[in-house]
């Protein structure tokens, strides 16, 4: 009887800090967007970039959009689960009047195993949640992108923006890029 209390310990013990390290793979990210936050919030209605190392890597989007006010909160390397994780803290504080969401890429180059469904139903969450707090405002959805080290997942990114644009049409306030 010990035994079998003290294996489902030692079980429970192993999910829980691999659930732990996964959940929490961008924390550093996130805290310092807070940290950033915290010094200087920053103002409400922002247009706001979230989503993977494309937007976060581009750290001069303000220089492209001159006149208006950027909060760029992209995430390297994140997934849609990641951003759906942290959407209280990455999406949730600003109040933007705009949204764009560029992610999806690397939910496919994580794991052979997920399908274009998988990728469609992960946006339709994050859509959902979105839309929970943020009924009226646009929401723009960036398309998976070709990328030459990833071109054999061309195919899934092709069939996934197909099936979000399709979702998409039927949506307010939207726009498919």
């Amino acid at each position: 009887m010990m035994y079998k209390y003290s294996t489902l310990l030692l079980l429970a013990f192993f999910l829980s800090v691999k659930s732990f390290c996964q959940q929490h793979a961008f924390q550093d990210e996130i805290d310092a967007f807070k940290k950033l936050d915290a010094e200087k919030m920053p103002p409400s209605k922002a247009i706001l970039f979230t989503g993977s190392s494309s937007f976060r890597l581009w750290t001069d989007v303000k220089d492209y959009f001159p006149g208006y006010t950027i909060i760029n909160r992209g995430i390297g390397g994140s997934t849609l689960p990641d951003l759906i994780y942290f959407y209280k803290d990455a999406i949730l504080p600003y109040r933007p009047r705009q949204i764009l969401i560029y992610c999806g890429e690397n939910d496919f180059a994580a794991s052979d195993t997920v399908t274009v469904e998988t990728v469609v139903t992960r946006f339709k969450q994050l859509y959902f949640m979105i839309r929970k707090d943020y009924k009226k405002i646009p929401l723009a959805y960036v398309a998976m992108k070709p990328s030459p080290s990833r071109q054999h997942l061309m195919p899934k990114y092709v069939l996934a923006n197909t099936a979000i644009a399709k979702f998409l049409k039927n949506q307010k306030k939207h726009r498919f890029y």
